[in-house]
């Protein structure tokens, strides 16, 4: 995929987004919402976890916590609906953390399990 010149006039941005996207998705692997092979960087992290009404709760109670996670429908997907999740360079690590941190509580809180095997990973970005 062709990239749009941003990055290379900016090489701190650059690796800010790597790690951004690093942080992100190694935070959702601990959590157990991405597998642990999954070894792709890019900055965008899309999910399923429990069914559509537990993650509509948990969507919402992420948005009490402050943080505005997308649950989108694919029309015709394998899933009824998924976290979609991105980060960009502008982004601070303790945002990032603070969201891993929120999606941990409501996660205990909604009971759900927090494991590879029940989330669908990555499937539609």
């Amino acid at each position: 995929m062709p990239h749009c010149g941003c990055c290379s006039s900016n090489p701190t941005g650059s690796m800010r987004l790597h790690a951004n996207a690093a942080r992100l998705r190694t935070g959702l692997q601990r959590l157990g919402l991405l597998a642990d092979s999954d070894e792709r960087t890019t900055p965008i992290a899309a999910f399923t976890i429990g069914d559509s009404p537990a993650m509509q709760r948990l969507a919402s109670g992420l948005l009490v916590d402050g943080f505005r996670v997308p649950l989108i429908r694919y029309p015709g997907g394998p899933a009824e609906a998924y976290f979609r999740l991105s980060v960009n360079a502008e982004h601070s690590p303790q945002q990032i953390d603070g969201l891993l941190s929120a999606f941990e509580s409501r996660l205990l809180e909604e009971n759900l399990p927090s494991h590879p095997e029940h989330a669908a990973q990555d499937t539609l970005i």
